[in-house]
Parts: C-alpha cells; structure tokens; sequence
C-alpha cells in the first residue's frame, strides 16, 4: 500500500488558543467525533502536521511541535516527545511570520482520537507555551491487516547472524 497517496484521510484544525493548557508547554484538545468525516474507517492511522502557523515568539526561537499520544514514539531522548513538525522564526516578520517547515513525518496511532496531546519546545529543546496559532493534522487510515503486513515486511533481520554452535 502506498500511503503517501491515500486518500482515505481525515484533516482536523487543532487552534493553540483551544487547547487546555498547563501553562508551561502541553497543550491539550479535546476533540468530538463530529470532526472525523466517517468514524467507521480503519483500524489505525498514521498522523502527520499538513499545515500550521503560529504568533512569532519574542525571543525569535525556532519552536518544534510535539505529539505525545502516538504508537510508535521514535525519540531517544524521553524528555521531548515525538517531533511532528517545526517553525522557522523568519527575523524580519512581525507577527504571525514564523514559517511552517514541511516535512514528511508520520506516526502510527489509533485511528480517530478524543484527545490530542501537543508540547512545543524550542531549539535548545526549552519548553516554550504557544497559545496563538494553529496546526493541521492529517489522519491517513490503515487496516489492521495493512499494518500487520507492513509489520511483518520490516521485520528485524540480522545482517550478520550468529553462530551457536562451533
């Protein structure tokens, strides 16, 4: 299956401001299932940040968009959860000006949350709380038997297998 051109998705606008805060970095959104087109789709999902802007920080930090309720958490480093996405401050903007980076990540999570979890941080990994802006998650669906396969394709193979008896 080639993910990138599904187009079994869900796209959900997730505004800064909405989020219930911890007033350090964590945003948190509680979301109804009326934002999900059909709540009959896939078993799983893979989400990726499809757009977003944010109010430029005074300081002129560079901020990365975090995700915490996802399958499959790739970072080492357990202080900052999963990267989804970043903004580059652009220097000679004034307010909403600091510029989305596209990327292609994507994580695997159930399909259709009623929570999402975001934490932004900045450059030198500082938690850093955004209330003005907004970002785009894009939710492509997967069946349990696409994921079991492609689990199954990807199995870890030694390169260099080792001998048990001499």
């Amino acid at each position: 299956m080639d993910y990138a051109t599904s187009s079994i998705c869900d796209y959900i606008t997730l505004f800064f401001a909405d989020a219930v805060s911890d007033g350090v970095s964590t945003l948190t959104f509680n979301i109804p299932d009326s934002a999900y087109i059909n709540n009959i789709r896939g078993d799983f999902a893979l989400v990726n940040m499809a757009d977003g802007a944010m109010k430029k920080t005074n300081n002129g930090d560079h901020i990365l968009v975090t995700i915490k309720n996802v399958l499959n958490n790739t970072t080492s480093n357990a202080s900052v959860p999963a990267p989804i996405g970043h903004f580059a401050n652009v220097t000679n903007a004034s307010s909403h000006k600091h510029m989305y980076v596209v990327n292609d990540i994507k994580y695997l999570m159930p399909p259709r949350p009623k929570q999402i979890v975001l934490e932004t941080v900045d450059q030198d990994k500082d938690k850093k709380l955004i209330t003005e802006g907004y970002v785009t998650l894009r939710f492509d669906y997967l069946s349990k038997p696409a994921v079991t396969e492609e689990n199954t394709v990807n199995a870890f193979t030694p390169a260099f297998p080792q001998v048990s008896n001499f």
